[in-house]
Formats: C-alpha cells, sequence, structure tokens
C-alpha cells in the first residue's frame, strides 16, 4: 500500500476519476492519507482522519513512506487560530 500527503492548499475529491463527477471532500495542506489504487491520471485514496474515499488526480499529492504515515498518525496535530500562519520545516525558514 502507498501512502501519501497533500502539499497544495487544497484538492478536490471525486466520486468517479473524472473532472465531470461530483466533488465528495476535499483534502486540506498538509492531510494525509492511503493511496488504495493508482491508475495512469488519477488515484483512489482514504483520508485518515473521516476515513472518506475518492479520487484525486496523481498530480496533486506527494507520496510518503509506511514509516511517515505511522509517525503522522501518532503525532500531535498542530492548528492554527489565525486567517494567516507560517509553517516552517525543522532547519529551513
Amino acid at each position: 500500500m502507498k501512502y501519501a500527503i497533500n502539499h497544495l492548499s487544497i484538492v478536490s475529491v471525486h466520486t468517479e476519476p473524472n473532472d465531470e463527477s461530483q466533488i465528495c471532500t476535499e483534502v486540506l495542506f498538509g492531510e494525509f492519507f492511503k493511496v488504495l489504487e493508482r491508475r495512469a491520471a488519477w488515484s483512489r485514496i482514504r483520508l485518515f482522519d473521516d476515513k472518506s474515499e475518492g479520487w484525486v488526480l496523481n498530480n496533486q499529492y506527494t507520496e510518503i513512506s509506511a514509516e511517515q504515515y505511522d509517525a503522522l498518525r501518532k503525532d500531535t496535530p498542530v492548528y492554527c487560530a489565525q486567517s494567516v500562519g507560517v509553517c516552517r520545516c525543522e532547519n529551513k525558514q
């Protein structure tokens, strides 16, 4: 099984693997999920938080390792109460 994280601000999750299908949910920046099936342009995913499933374009996520996924699952989430926030990675500004 593959795992991934959303590197974009927001990604639409569709009920079918095409742009004309209904949007069933959205993935926000930093949310992570399992990739259940990968096709040429689309992947079927299952979100970690609410277990929603649907289809996203392959270029709209970044694959992560199983170890990274497990670490994210166990990590305490960080929330920002301000309308604008700054995210920084370790050793980077």
